[in-house]
């Protein structure tokens, strides 16, 4: 499955992260100063789901919908 958070936050960066952990390709809109830990290291969130740990590969990170691949997204 092919998502797309926008304006991804605590929230939605959480919501990233479990998802890209099951395999899932995730693309977030966030602001600049995530980009490069996002793209190089990926998101781990630990909390009372348990921990969830999205790599590179399935999470990528955008500061603009301009910057992000082509193609459709199964939800946005």
């Amino acid at each position: 499955m092919r998502v797309l958070v926008f304006g991804a936050g605590a929230v939605g960066q959480a919501i990233g992260a479990i998802l890209g952990s099951d395999g899932h390709a995730v693309d977030l809109i966030v602001r600049p100063s995530f980009l490069a830990p996002i793209n190089l290291d990926g998101i781990v969130v630990d909390g009372i789901l348990g921990e969830f740990r999205a790599s590179p590969e399935n999470v990528r990170a955008h500061s603009s919908v301009d910057q992000l691949p082509g193609g459709c997204y199964d939800y946005s």
